[in-house]
């Protein structure tokens, strides 16, 4: 699940590279030397490659995205981030038998990082305060 949401979600969206041989894309010729923009996010949602690409799919079989780059450039800190979210995904679903968890997705609750290479959210408040029901049969 967490995968598909770095997906949808790219940890980081852009990136530069200078191109070291001349490249030809359909009938435009790049030449070398020129910056290239790499646009990760665009590329995790494109129909040719990711069937139905704006629907968030836990169970999409295709899992060969972008959100962590590719190749040489692709990013060491993937796995952990992997392992990571998906702990915080299980905690907060084991967590959820005891407390009401629940956040309110506005623009103010939920600040989107406003960097161009960068997605993700400033910050998101999650209150999780004990479910009451569970305090009366505990009195």
């Amino acid at each position: 699940m967490f995968d598909e949401a770095q997906r949808l979600g790219s940890p980081v969206r852009a990136s530069a590279r200078a191109l070291t041989r001349e490249v030809v894309l359909g009938d435009t010729v790049v030449p070398a030397g020129s910056v290239a923009m790499l646009l990760y996010a665009a590329a995790n949602r494109d129909p040719r490659r990711f069937a139905d690409p704006d629907r968030f799919d836990p169970d999409r079989p295709e899992r060969q995205h972008l959100a962590f780059g590719h190749g040489p450039h692709h990013c060491l800190g993937a796995p952990l981030s992997l392992i990571a979210g998906s702990a915080v995904l299980r905690g907060l679903a084991e967590a959820d038998a005891v407390r009401e968890l629940s956040t309110t997705l506005t623009e103010a609750t939920a600040r989107p990082n406003e960097q161009f290479a960068f997605g993700g959210v400033r910050e998101l408040p999650v209150s999780c305060p004990l479910r009451t029901e569970l305090m009366e049969v505990a009195a």
